[in-house]
């Protein structure tokens, strides 16, 4: 791929890995992609999972933390420039696949899988805390399809109770 980065980058789900230490090998077909180097063992096996087609660009960056920024911004651009990532669906495409556990769950109680989703899709849900494991519960409620996800603060402060937790304050 050359020129511009997807928005919601994809690694292609058709290339095999094969690991090797300090090596990663991706191929398809008769062409392999061979990298190397440091990155290749300490930060494509967190970056790699990432590139599923649901994040942007600055979600992925955003994720992996600021001072990860330059060497995420240098390995897509590599994985880029190796044709080894496409765009990945747009955020309303409908894919199935992230709404299947909800769907298996939903049947097992004797209701289809539309009454699920429409269920879902009135739902609200709402996330306490900040950072990138509030960013993930966040981003999987809306792939499961829970129509309403919302940042609320959390005021440790207000604890009332007597466990040391704190109190919602939004």
């Amino acid at each position: 791929m050359s020129g511009a980065l997807p928005t919601r980058p994809l690694l292609k789900p058709w290339y095999r890995l094969a690991r090797g230490e300090g090596k990663l090998a991706l191929e398809y077909g008769q062409r392999v992609v061979c990298l190397e180097g440091r990155a290749v063992d300490r930060l494509l096996p967190a970056l790699l999972p990432l590139l599923d087609g649901t994040r942007t660009l600055p979600e992925v960056s955003e994720y992996l933390g600021e001072p990860l920024a330059p060497a995420v911004d240098n390995a897509l651009r590599v994985l880029g420039e190796h044709g080894l990532l496409t765009e990945g669906p747009p955020p309303d495409a409908g894919d199935p696949r992230p709404f299947a556990a909800a769907a298996a769950s939903a049947a097992a109680r004797g209701l289809p899988p539309d009454a699920a989703r429409a269920v879902l899709a009135e739902a609200s849900a709402g996330i306490a805390g900040a950072g990138p494991v509030a960013e993930e519960i966040a981003r999987a409620l809306r792939l499961q399809g829970v129509g309403r996800v919302q940042r609320v603060a959390w005021d440790a402060s207000a604890a009332t109770d007597t466990h040391g937790g704190g109190a919602w304050a939004g």
